[in-house]
């Protein structure tokens, strides 16, 4: 595919782009912070944060904040007002492991809440014991800092090139190693292990459906856990398919200028700003999948707003 435009041409895409951006940007970064500081307020509620795959949502919803207030509120500030934050040493590689760090910790929490759940419906007690609160707690905390650890090179593989100003990364072999990895761990592992889960978690929960209940006084204890359990299956599955959706292709633009620098054309800079606009719809989507596919999540909502009698 020929995807070298004349420049006139270039910088009319790009201007429509950025022109589009600027009103793009503020819409999102809003969208984004008030349905995360939502989702945040009615997690934390004590019916729904009893639940150990919740804690997962909680980090999600927490991370994408934080990722909301350094990456797109950074891109809209360099399109309105013309401040560019990796235009020092120290902003070149602290914007670059921000821009890595917290996206890959997000989709990582979105694989243990998927394993979180196959756990939880598995038939083995063994293996229901692994979904529990507090183990929860302690995988976020692991899991955060193997992931800071993990993404701390890509901080020092970039630096301000002092001729064009801009922030790019080195051409070592090493480099290219790692940022090698990076890609199949964030485009190919990642999701491979998202809908391997998503999978066997479906499988384990038809297979509920033919477990006996041991007794009549325990009928309705069982239906309620598989009615909740049911919920919130639907909440993973529906928030890892949003993530796919929505992620994947700017996983594919990133994967195609890094194995081919030919495609890394002014168009394919374009193309890239708007898939990653449309990768920014899965920071704030999570409040209204939460609310259609969860009838608990939606009491909880509608009580926190003082709507339940609307219900």
């Amino acid at each position: 595919m020929n995807t070298t435009l004349s420049p006139s041409v270039s910088n009319d895409l790009q201007a429509e782009v950025n022109k589009a951006s600027v009103y793009i940007y503020p819409i999102t970064i809003s969208l984004t912070i008030i349905s995360n500081l939502v989702n945040i307020y009615v997690l934390y509620r004590p019916k729904l944060r009893s639940c150990s795959i919740t804690h997962y949502f909680l980090a999600f919803a927490f991370t994408c904040l934080l990722y909301t207030c350094e990456v797109p509120v950074m891109m809209f500030l360099r399109l309105r007002f013309g401040y560019v934050v990796t235009s020092t040493p120290i902003g070149c590689r602290l914007q670059t492991f921000v821009i890595y760090v917290l996206p890959l910790f997000i989709s990582i929490m979105l694989v243990f809440a998927s394993a979180d759940r196959f756990f939880a419906s598995a038939l083995s007690a063994r293996i229901r014991n692994l979904s529990r609160v507090r183990i929860a707690q302690q995988i976020i905390i692991i899991i955060a800092l193997l992931t800071a650890i993990y993404a701390f090179p890509h901080a020092l593989l970039y630096d301000l090139n002092p001729k064009t100003n801009q922030c790019v990364a080195y051409s070592y072999t090493i480099a290219n190693i790692y940022l090698s990895s990076r890609i199949v761990l964030s485009y190919i592992l990642i999701p491979i292990a998202m809908i391997v889960f998503d999978c066997l978690l479906v499988r384990n929960i038809q297979r509920q459906t033919h477990r006996t209940v041991p007794s009549a006084m325990n009928a309705q204890r069982e239906i309620r856990m598989r009615r909740v359990e049911n919920q919130l299956v639907r909440m993973i599955v529906l928030q890892v398919s949003a993530y796919l959706v929505f992620s994947i292709p700017a996983g594919v633009g990133y994967t195609i200028i890094t194995f081919v620098p030919s495609m890394n054309t002014p168009f394919m800079a374009q193309v890239r700003v708007i898939l990653s606009l449309w990768q920014q719809t899965i920071y704030f989507l999570p409040l209204l999948l939460y609310i259609f596919s969860s009838k608990t999540y939606r009491q909880e909502f509608l009580k926190t707003f003082s709507l339940n009698n609307l219900q």
